[in-house]
């Protein structure tokens, strides 16, 4: 494949999200909108391939049956998972297993996190 896959995210409703994703030409579903898996292979939210030969695939399915796209991977789970989030309100501090224990305990693949926050300054009224 010499063109690029193209995603149609999976977006995840939260209680503290909002629909600011809109402003960069997401087409959300209606409520709060509080996370866009942009990339993922996960089972509770893939994204969905939107061209070329895999158009309508999921990108755990096209892991899964056409590995040549991927570099012929030996792993048999897709294993990124990319989130912008839009939160309207606080959210709580998390602590996630790595692999071993997410694998033993959980049987799927622990988390590493790194985030940037955006905050617009508003002038107080």
């Amino acid at each position: 494949m010499t063109e690029p896959l193209f995603l149609k995210p999976y977006f995840q409703p939260k209680i503290w999200g909002g629909r600011k994703l809109e402003q960069f030409g997401y087409d959300l579903p209606e409520g709060k909108i509080g996370e866009c898996w942009a990339i993922s292979g996960h089972p509770h939210g893939p994204a969905t391939i939107k061209n070329g030969p895999l158009a309508g695939k999921t990108v755990s399915q096209a892991y899964a049956e056409d590995g040549e796209y991927f570099g012929n991977p030996t792993d048999t789970v897709f294993p990124l998972l990319t989130k912008i989030l839009d939160a309207e309100d606080s959210l709580s501090v998390q602590v996630h297993p790595d692999d071993a224990y997410a694998e033993e305990h959980e049987h799927e693949l622990g988390k590493t996190e790194s985030g940037t926050s955006f905050r617009r300054n508003q002038a107080a009224t």
